[in-house]
């Protein structure tokens, strides 16, 4: 698996890439980085040019000029996809991925193949939640252990090393870390979905947060179907503890290229 930097009008961006065919590009969850889908770039690189880039902020990007809203990690999107000389892609997004690339399919029609929304976040009026607060640096360390519960909540059975993989995503991130999490909550999603022309997946884990959503979400999309993975592990943190369903079900849906 390759890892690169390319430049754009916003900043530096950090990805991950591996095989060649169609474009594939991978959008993670907030405040993590394209290193969730490290387990999955694999699985899907026999017929896709998997990318994940990570979203300006996260991973090993420098901070915003300001506090970005969704539509500006979209044009973010679209710029990284100029910078590679991509014109059209399948789009994969986690939940703030979701919302990121829900906003980019709707601004740039003409450039999404296939969509998939994995975990999709809904807001339906309430305030912001105590887990997307920023986390406080204290002169005792005690933050460190604030990040560390704070990233176990996103697989609370999860092994012990991926909710170490998670912590040191958030310590990555900083204190400005949850402006991602937060514009993704604030994003204003279902007025866009029926503007959505391409196919697209409607995916959840069977624990996950928004797992509610999904059949509202796949009722408001033209051209939407929607499946829901079963078992333990299905949580937010799907990606990571269990990747080889989280590609079963991408590959199901976008085909083989290769056939």
């Amino acid at each position: 698996m390759k890892r690169a930097y390319v430049d754009i009008p916003e900043g530096q961006v950090h990805y991950r890439t591996e095989g060649s065919g169609p474009p594939l590009l991978l959008l993670h969850q907030s405040v993590f980085s394209s290193d969730e889908y490290s387990r999955v770039i694999p699985l899907l690189s026999k017929g896709f040019r998997v990318i994940a880039m990570d979203t300006l902020g996260y991973g090993d990007l420098d901070k915003p000029p300001r506090v970005y809203q969704i539509p500006d990690y979209a044009q973010s999107v679209a710029s990284f996809l100029d910078s590679l000389n991509i014109e059209k892609a399948s789009v994969v997004g986690h939940h703030t991925g979701a919302s990121i690339a829900v906003e980019f399919t709707v601004t740039y029609p003409k450039r999404v193949d296939k969509l998939v929304l994995s975990g999709c976040p809904v807001n339906r009026g309430e305030p912001i939640p105590d887990f997307m607060q920023p986390i406080q640096i204290k002169e005792d360390g005690s933050h460190f252990m604030a990040i560390w519960e704070r990233a176990k909540s996103f697989g609370p059975r999860a092994p012990v090393e991926i909710i170490n993989e998670m912590a040191l995503e958030y310590l990555k991130a900083g204190p400005r870390g949850e402006e991602a999490h937060q514009a993704s909550f604030c994003y204003d999603v279902l007025p866009k979905l029926p503007l959505i022309k391409c196919p697209t997946l409607v995916l959840s884990g069977r624990k996950d947060l928004f797992v509610s959503e999904v059949e509202n979400i796949r009722k408001l999309i033209p051209r939407s179907k929607s499946l829901i993975i079963e078992g333990p592990g299905t949580g937010p943190a799907i990606i990571r503890r269990r990747p080889e369903l989280f590609a079963e079900s991408l590959l199901s849906f976008l085909g083989d290229p290769r056939q």
